[in-house]
């Protein structure tokens, strides 16, 4: 099931990450902004879902790619 999860953000970073590239004008800052949202969702989202740890990988997947 961790694959799956780690799939599922990785598809959705890289998603994120295309969508965001039109920022891209000499400095890579849509690859930045979406790591700067990966980096802030995890830091947001990973202390109210102690519980469930499959999510980690989900948004570790997500900040990763």
């Amino acid at each position: 099931m961790i694959i799956v999860f780690l799939a599922i953000g990785g598809g959705l970073g890289a998603g994120v990450r295309y969508a965001f590239s039109r920022f891209n004008r000499g400095f890579p800052f849509g690859t930045l902004l979406a790591n700067l949202l990966a980096s802030f969702s995890i830091g947001i989202c990973i202390p109210s879902i102690q519980g469930g740890r499959d999510w980690h990988f989900l948004l570790s997947g997500f900040a990763a790619h």
